[in-house]
């Protein structure tokens, strides 16, 4: 299969250019879709550590009446059940207004009007906010940062200043394509959005080395008859089949995990697909384009 990638270097600088600034402009607007339910809320557990005649039930329904008497409104109730009972965990927008012990002694009252006031009652209070912190965005940029370093020295000892500084810059180009494709499609991005960052950078920067490296082996045999637009079309025509296979792969996992359903695992599916169509883009138009040009 002939390819000529380098001639359609205007149509690709225009799709680039327009998913970069859309994706910008969504950032800067909307910010990121930070998810769906990864933001400050409270998390009040109940428990009973043995499940004899309802008392479980009792657990329950002595902390909802509790809830109501305090006019404290909950999200949803979710029940996760071991060998020993149920616990059931009650989610609430905002910080609850009362203590553990307040609650205990609730449950506790139920449980002895129900004459089983030998159970014991647990009850905890978790909040729970998820935000990137600075030290978290400080770990993201010095992680990638140690990945670029590693790359650029491995590809400049390998394959020489041109490739490296190609390799480089389409890795760079993709993480910051992948940030702007998912701030314009409203992927939720937390809690993972520092894997899908360095991942793209990663997966951009292994694909551009196989390029990279196929421009030294066929410079090397027919250099001297090939210009340098023909030795990149040619590379990325021999190359077809390694990219369709890898981007093939992604596919199958991100569909998979779209497929299996829930918020999270669908929000990670779609990240994936983003990553992976993004990489493989990246790498197999804008590393030969910017071999080539820094050939001249």
């Amino acid at each position: 299969m002939k390819m000529n990638i380098t001639s359609k270097f205007k149509i690709f600088l225009i799709i680039t250019l327009s998913i970069l600034v859309l994706g910008m402009v969504f950032l800067g607007v909307f910010g990121f879709n930070k998810a769906f339910d990864y933001k400050k809320h409270c998390e009040v557990s109940v428990s009973v550590d043995m499940d004899v005649e309802n008392s479980a039930d009792t657990v329950k329904n002595s902390a909802i009446k509790f809830f109501s008497d305090k006019n404290v409104k909950y999200k949803k109730v979710d029940v996760l059940s071991d060998d020993l009972g149920n616990t059931f965990v009650f989610s609430f927008k905002d910080n609850v207004s009362f203590n553990e012990n307040e609650l205990q002694e609730a449950i506790k009252s139920s449980l002895e009007e129900k004459g089983l006031s030998r159970l014991n009652a647990s009850v905890s209070i978790d909040n729970v906010s998820t935000t990137v912190s600075e030290g978290k965005v400080g770990g993201v940029i010095i992680a990638l940062a140690i990945v670029a370093v590693l790359s650029f020295v491995y590809t400049l000892i390998m394959e020489k200043f041109v490739s490296a500084v190609s390799v480089l810059a389409s890795s760079v180009g993709a993480s910051v394509l992948v940030l702007a494709l998912l701030a314009l499609a409203r992927i939720p991005v937390l809690p993972y959005l520092s894997i899908y960052f360095i991942s793209s950078y990663i997966l951009t920067s292994i694909l551009s080395l196989v390029l990279v490296n196929r421009y030294k082996e066929i410079s090397k045999w027919e250099g001297a008859k090939l210009s340098n637009e023909e030795i990149v079309n040619k590379a990325s025509s021999q190359s077809v089949v390694r990219f369709s296979f890898i981007a093939g792969l992604f596919l199958v996992a991100s569909v998979f995990m779209i497929a299996m359903g829930g918020k999270l695992l669908t929000a990670i599916g779609l990240a994936t697909l983003v990553v992976d169509v993004v990489s493989v883009f990246t790498s197999f138009v804008w590393t030969p384009i910017l071999w080539k040009s820094l050939k001249k």
